[in-house]
C-alpha cells in the first residue's frame, strides 16, 4: 500500500508543478511530447548532419563526415529527449523552453530541406 501512497503523492506533485505551464508558450505536454520526438527520430540527425555538409566535398567524405556528425548529434537528442521526458512537469528551462535549437530532430529536416529547395531555385 505505501507503493500506492508515494505514487500518488508524485502524481500530485507533478500535477501541481503542471498547473505553473499553463500560461506559457510552452507546457508539460509540448515538452513530453518534444522529448519523445527527440528520443524516437533522433536517428534523423544523420540525414541533417550529412545535408549541412558542403556540397563540394567528395561523398565518402560527405559519408563518413555525416555519420560521425549524425551520431554526436543523435546521442544529444537521445540525452535532450531522455532530460525533457524525465522533467516534463518542471518549468525548466524557464517556461519549459527548449534545451537545444532546432527543438526537435523533425524541425532541424524541415529546415535542411527548406534549404535546398531554395538552393535550388
Amino acid at each position: 500500500m505505501k507503493v500506492f501512497e508515494k505514487a500518488g503523492f508524485l502524481l500530485l506533485v507533478g500535477l501541481v508543478c503542471m498547473t505553473h505551464g499553463l500560461f506559457a508558450n510552452d507546457d508539460p505536454g509540448i515538452k513530453l511530447g518534444r522529448g519523445l520526438t527527440n528520443i524516437v527520430a533522433s536517428p534523423g540527425e544523420y540525414y541533417v548532419q550529412t545535408s549541412k555538409i558542403s556540397s563540394d566535398r567528395d561523398p565518402m567524405t560527405r559519408l563518413f563526415a555525416g555519420f560521425l556528425k549524425g551520431t554526436c548529434a543523435m546521442v544529444e537528442r537521445i540525452g535532450v529527449g531522455l532530460y525533457d521526458v524525465l522533467t516534463f512537469p518542471v518549468p525548466l528551462p524557464a517556461g519549459y523552453q527548449p534545451v537545444i535549437q532546432p527543438p526537435t530532430v523533425m524541425d532541424g529536416i524541415k529546415q535542411q530541406y527548406s534549404k535546398s529547395e531554395q538552393d535550388d531555385h
